[in-house]
């Protein structure tokens, strides 16, 4: 498992507590990030009509590990290559998308160009973003 670290500041987090729909509304981001950003390098778009794909929510999912640091989350998810096994069992020299990462990897790469203000970024989808 890969492990993220998000730090928050702010009058939504105290000694030992964080406020619950900060870390709900937190969490939807993540999730819904995740699995934009795998289906975006997996399938070239971040969104599609009708219901999620199986594959995708399973892939893209993580865990909230407990913390005891005061403004601290931890996430833990499964490497691509764990997640998708029939995908990145043979590994592709040339795959756009490295098997070591976790959907939620690929999510921070995006986001990362994206406070860059990399427009032309191949990792993330500008359009789907603003819907």
């Amino acid at each position: 498992m890969l492990r993220h670290e998000i730090k928050i500041a702010g009058p939504a987090v105290g000694r030992g507590w964080l406020s619950a729909p900060l870390l709900a509304d937190l969490l939807r981001v993540m999730v819904e990030g995740a699995q934009g950003a795998l289906r975006f390098r997996l399938e070239g778009r971040s969104r599609a009509k009708g219901s999620k794909p199986a594959w995708l929510r399973s892939a893209a999912e993580f865990h909230f590990v407990q913390t005891l640091e005061p403004g601290v989350i931890h996430l833990e998810a499964r490497a691509l290559k764990d997640a998708l096994r029939e995908r990145f069992r043979q590994r592709d020299l040339f795959e756009a998308v490295n098997p070591e990462k976790s959907a939620l990897d690929l999510f921070e790469d995006g986001l990362e160009d994206a406070l860059k203000g990399n427009a032309d970024s191949d990792l993330l989808a500008i359009s789907s973003m603003m819907a």
